[in-house]
């Protein structure tokens, strides 16, 4: 699955991963928990469901609120994750620099 990875103090990067719950926890460093940026259409964010209590780094500002620690960016089908389009890893890429 084709998704834009957000760490902190890094510019976001492009990477192919698994489509599987374990992957996602891995990158993202515990459970997940899925938010949306309204800048971000058809997408989500994947990021530390205990960011904030676990002192993770502070990451990026995504709205009014601020995400800690690692996050994705994927494509949403339904209930899904896919991956992102062209466009989309563009925009994410442009988003979060």
């Amino acid at each position: 699955m084709r998704v834009v990875i957000v760490e902190p103090c890094k510019p976001p990067y492009e990477r192919d991963i698994e489509d599987k719950l374990e992957e996602f926890q891995k990158i993202v460093d515990g459970l997940i928990e899925v938010t949306y940026d309204r800048m971000l259409p058809g997408c989500v964010i994947v990021c530390n469901e205990e960011g904030k209590i676990s002192n993770l780094p502070m990451n990026r500002f995504v709205g009014p609120d601020i995400i800690f620690g690692t996050f994705f960016v994927c494509g949403e089908d339904g209930e899904e994750f896919c991956s992102l389009t062209d466009e989309q890893v563009a925009e994410a890429l442009e988003i979060y620099a």
